[in-house]
């Protein structure tokens, strides 16, 4: 019996050495894959996923330490221009001093008077590896690294898939986009479209951002078969707008042309437009706006944009005052938003300067702290050509 037990305990005591047991080795559970820590307030939004910034497409950085951030962006084309910013739980948008940053891990700091761009790089690699310090979080500091695998190429149903017709006074489209037909046959997408309005103004998303092309007289679009074009569209002339239309029904083909071999300034997309019907109605008296609002940016400098700010009517003259949180003042009017509103204006008697008319969004030079009367007006040739008057006075520092 003594032996009995004495070999009994030997066994006991193996087994706990040994980690063993009688039936075969321990089965032991694997390690679980650590939890991803995402930042609470710190987020990137980009021309990589078509500036997607709400809900579940809200990217946030992942934390790695009190003030250090990653965050990879993937899926990227070759030779492609991407353009990104960060921005803070103040919803304070920091932007780069440089018009683009290189992607070998050189730092860049980001924010402050300077930093008016959006980040820009060129992409050559599928994905670029972004680290964020914001040890000093007004001025966070930012490296890009490229991944190991070459960027997706690029081919026209690509720039096909990728391409939308955007703007305002088009039957149909916003400025949030639509898809065309693409012919493969040749290479092209074509929307075909009437216009709302005498002063419509569009551009197109696509692969390589915003692109867009001239002011177009199409004053002699009368028949069917009538075009004009090609014109390329480049990221760097402010938005399409068509002068001179005919009558009121006509229908228009926008067609651009890809050719996914070219650079932008090569004729990467080109844009003809033709006449699809005849149309026989004239256009009538444009009609003063029901409602105006105010869309922009003019409180702090690294602020976002505001939209949608209704103006008051006084007798058919419609008033915002913007108190300024920044020098460089940014807007538009509109009916109700974005989507409708227009620098096709008139700059009335005794406004500051205005920039941006016709061409961009308009904007004029302030002082912080000011504030700014912004009056829009349906008067002298508005109902001849939809442009409305807007005059922007100086109130100074009101208490």
């Amino acid at each position: 019996m003594k032996r009995i037990a004495l070999a009994a305990l030997a066994m006991i005591t193996l087994l706990g050495l040994t980690g063993c047991d009688l039936f075969g080795a321990k089965t032991e559970d694997k390690p679980t894959t650590p939890a991803v820590t995402y930042s609470d307030t710190w987020w990137i939004k980009g021309s990589f996923d078509g500036w997607k910034d709400s809900g579940a497409d809200k990217h946030w950085l992942v934390k790695t330490d009190a003030t250090h951030y990653t965050y990879t962006i993937t899926d990227l084309f070759n030779a492609v221009d991407y353009e990104f910013v960060l921005v803070n739980g103040a919803t304070e948008v920091k932007n780069a001093g440089t018009e683009k940053v290189p992607t070998d891990e050189t730092p860049i700091t980001l924010g402050g008077a300077n930093s008016v761009n959006n980040v820009k790089f060129t992409a050559l690699k599928k994905s670029y590896l972004l680290s964020v310090d914001i040890t000093t979080p007004a001025a966070p500091v930012i490296k890009l690294l490229g991944g190991a695998d070459a960027a997706n190429p690029q081919t026209n149903a690509l720039l096909a898939s990728k391409l939308q017709l955007a703007g305002a006074n088009i039957q149909g489209i916003t400025w949030s986009g639509t898809a065309g037909t693409y012919d493969a046959a040749t290479s092209s997408v074509s929307w075909d479209v009437s216009l709302t309005d005498k002063a419509p103004e569009f551009g197109f998303p696509s692969l390589d951002g915003w692109v867009k092309g001239p002011v177009i007289d199409i004053a002699a679009l009368a028949a069917v078969g009538d075009s004009v074009g090609p014109f390329d569209l480049v990221t760097q002339d402010p938005n399409t707008k068509l002068t001179n239309p005919g009558k009121a029904d006509t229908v228009y083909t926008f067609t651009v042309a890809l050719d996914a071999t070219k650079t932008l300034v090569q004729g990467k997309y080109t844009l003809t437009i033709k006449v699809k019907t005849a149309g026989t109605t004239d256009w009538p008296a444009v009609a003063p706006w029901p409602t105006v609002v105010i869309n922009g940016r003019w409180v702090a400098a690294e602020a976002g944009w505001e939209a949608g700010v209704a103006a008051t009517n006084n007798a058919g003259v419609w008033t915002v005052n913007l108190l300024a949180g920044r020098t460089d003042i940014e807007f538009k009017p509109g009916k109700t938003g974005w989507d409708d509103s227009t620098n096709n204006i008139v700059q009335g008697a005794g406004s500051l300067a205005l920039t941006g008319i016709g061409s961009g969004n308009l904007g004029f030079t302030a002082v912080v702290g000011n504030t700014y009367a912004v009056k829009i007006e349906f008067i002298g040739t508005y109902a001849a050509d939809g442009k409305p008057t807007v005059t922007v006075t100086d109130l100074g520092v009101l208490p």
